[in-house]
């Protein structure tokens, strides 16, 4: 069995976890809306068509904030087309689809309330600019006697849906993008965007878009894999960041050198406990990993959760969702400050220490 060693000590902090690194997002993309969060008629959509299954897996994911309606779709979306009774079907020329608008502003708000996640709404800034930007906020926010607020009560929303969080457009310098702009085009438009919502409503936060990469990323089922590191990251991984100290053997592929195989992030909670998230790269055999938290005090393995799966190529699908899940960990024991865990190969762990005496 290969050999490994973590270091933690309380004074190696990298800072404070800010809740908003556990963040998602929703488009109106595929099945992501329709079909995804919201289904009307489906045996397990609620009475306003969103569906009950997809709204505990978010929740018990912690999602802390969701970025919508786009993605590329928002630099050719104009949000009044999402609110009110009267609703067009319009062409999206981002995804070559027609949408329908059935979900909009208001019911995105609902869900978010609903899966007790906070709402990062994006602004088109493809084809539109500054003036929109200022009349989405003050719909939004203002809390009335004015245009936009007014519509936005008379549309059934008498309070403001305070929305905080927005996004200065998407990608704008990807010409895959709606009125694609170089950097200094956008950072223009949404330097001027950004002046005119905060005249409207100074308390909001503003996020601008950086380069895009040069491949998009796809979106798998809700329950793939990579959901449960996620729903552990966000469930475990709060408080404060500690600096990991790995000591692993490393491996070469095409495109990196000395590539570690144990690789471990660690979180200090309010509590006292702290938590290691560690990944085995290694194909075929088990590590003896050593940690040494002899900074903590008198530290217990509470529990060990490992995702792993003998087929390299495992998923979850819909007929079988739980193909590959979470399990208890082998473990090992705690003495002295210092646990020795057995981690096994190609797997993902969370290992959750706590004082001895909880």
């Amino acid at each position: 069995m290969k050999k490994a060693k973590v270091i933690l000590d309380k004074d190696y902090i990298i800072g404070r976890i800010d809740p908003r690194l556990y963040g998602s997002f929703i488009e109106h993309l595929g099945r992501a809306v329709y079909g995804g969060i919201y289904e009307p008629g489906h045996p397990m959509a609620d009475e306003q068509g969103f569906r009950r299954d997809v709204l505990e897996m978010v929740r018990r994911l912690g999602v802390s904030v969701v970025r919508y309606p786009g993605g590329n779709f928002v630099s050719g979306f104009n949000w009044e087309d999402s609110v009110g009774p009267d609703r067009p079907s319009r062409l999206d020329l981002a995804w070559f689809t027609t949408e329908s608008n059935a979900v909009g502003l208001h019911e995105f708000a609902d869900w978010a309330g609903k899966a007790d996640t906070e709402i990062m709404y994006a602004i088109n800034l493809g084809t539109r600019g500054p003036e929109n930007a200022r009349d989405i906020v003050e719909y939004a926010n203002h809390p009335g006697g004015s245009k936009f607020s007014d519509m936005r009560i008379a549309n059934g929303a008498k309070d403001p849906l305070n929305i905080r969080l927005w996004c200065l457009g998407n990608e704008m310098d990807g010409p895959w993008q709606m009125g694609h702009k170089t950097a200094c085009e956008y950072g223009r438009i949404a330097n001027e965007s950004a002046k005119m919502m905060k005249w409207v409503d100074p308390t909001i936060e503003l996020v601008a878009c950086g380069s895009s990469n040069s491949e998009m990323p796809t979106f798998g089922s809700w329950a793939q894999t990579i959901y449960w590191p996620f729903l552990h990251a966000s469930k475990y991984g709060r408080g404060t960041s500690l600096l990991a100290l790995v000591d692993s053997p490393v491996y070469s592929c095409a495109d990196y050198d000395d590539v570690p195989l144990i690789d471990a992030a660690a979180t200090l909670g309010d509590d006292g406990s702290v938590t290691v998230f560690c990944v085995n790269r290694d194909l075929t055999e088990d590590f003896a990993l050593d940690i040494d938290l002899r900074a903590f005090g008198d530290l217990t393995l509470q529990e060990h959760i490992l995702l792993h799966h003998d087929d390299v190529k495992a998923v979850n699908t819909e007929d079988n969702p739980e193909n590959v899940v979470p399990g208890p960990g082998p473990g090992g024991i705690t003495e002295n400050g210092r646990a020795q865990i057995r981690v096994p190969a190609l797997s993902w762990n969370v290992l959750r220490f706590r004082h001895a005496k909880e």
